[in-house]
């Protein structure tokens, strides 16, 4: 029976993880590191999740999914495909200001050994099948260049990566209408036809 102290726990092992493998790295963050962070026992931490490595997968699947979750929000209620595309964006930029440590944590996760693993889940493969449908209608019906999938993908995760970091250096423009649309105009110019 699944109990909310269970969940609480679990949580904790999860939030302690994600902060100190972001701050110390993967293998300098031992599990009995962890379960102090966390305020259980190794046996708890262990109880939740057999290995580190399972650890690891476990975050990084709930951090993707969360982060395709908050990605994909609002998206029913814009009609325009640049409109939808600015929501993408605006969604993931924001999501790596209010979520730092998820965001470099899936940063993390695309630069290691971890990665191929991942690849592999089929909640991962369903969510890289629909960006990558929603990319080729929008290159099939004009409104993307014709280029490879794996061009804009790229693309995008690495032009948002770059404003998240220049505003985490300068917070001040968050808020600064003309750059948001400056950087807007920016991104949306490397994609559109």
């Amino acid at each position: 029976m699944t109990t909310q102290s269970n969940i609480d726990k679990r949580a904790k092992i999860l939030d302690a993880a994600l902060h100190l493998f972001v701050e110390k790295g993967f293998h300098a963050t031992p599990t009995s590191a962890i379960s102090k962070a966390a305020g259980v026992s190794a046996g708890i931490l262990f109880h939740y999740f057999k290995t580190k490595e399972e650890l690891i997968y476990t975050l990084f699947l709930e951090t993707k999914l969360e982060f395709y979750q908050v990605m994909m929000t609002g998206l029913d209620k814009v009609k325009s495909p640049e409109g939808k595309f600015r929501l993408i964006w605006s969604n993931v930029w924001n999501y790596g200001m209010d979520q730092p440590h998820k965001f470099k944590f899936v940063q993390q996760i695309h630069n290691s050994p971890f990665e191929d693993k991942i690849k592999e889940d089929h909640a991962i493969l369903d969510m890289t099948a629909q960006m990558t449908q929603s990319i080729q209608a929008a290159i099939d019906t004009g409104i993307l260049k014709d280029a490879p999938i794996e061009l804009h993908m790229n693309n995008f995760y690495f032009l948002i990566l770059g404003l998240v970091e220049l505003i985490w250096q300068k917070p001040e423009l968050r808020n600064d209408n003309t750059f948001v649309e400056q950087a807007w105009e920016s991104f949306w110019d490397c994609h559109k036809a």
